[in-house]
């Protein structure tokens, strides 16, 4: 005759485990998608930073240029030095107050356009003229 005895530790431990059963991928299911948007909006940010980053060094460099060469010539410093990815950038440039100017815009490129946050990101920087 077997009897189970109420009382032992190894019946309420198996008992125990089959309930549990499951649990963690059911939290982990629960958190995934917090997670992954977490995620998501780092990359994006940093997708941000770093053009506004590279805008900065292009607005630099024709800025530099032209205060040595002309407003055109800074132009297409500026133009040479974005990457590839930021090829729809505008790039604007001039004399004013004494000084060149060049002033790079784009639209950050998001990983994700279903977000739809249309913001330009501006950086212009001006050098004395040389």
């Amino acid at each position: 005759m077997a009897r189970s005895r109420a009382g032992s530790p190894h019946s309420a431990r198996s008992r125990g485990r089959r309930g549990d059963r499951g649990s963690q991928f059911i939290e982990f299911a629960a958190y995934f998608p917090l997670l992954l948007l977490i995620c998501v909006m780092v990359m994006e940010f940093f997708a941000g930073f770093l053009a506004l980053e590279r805008l900065g060094n292009a607005a630099r460099t024709g800025a530099r240029v032209a205060s040595t060469q002309g407003a055109e010539a800074g132009t297409a410093a500026a133009r040479d030095a974005l990457p590839g990815w930021l090829e729809q950038a505008e790039i604007t440039s001039g004399f004013e107050d004494g000084s060149y100017y060049v002033q790079a815009s784009a639209s950050p490129p998001f990983m994700y356009p279903a977000a739809d946050l249309n913001f330009e990101l501006t950086r212009r920087v001006h050098m004395p003229d040389l």
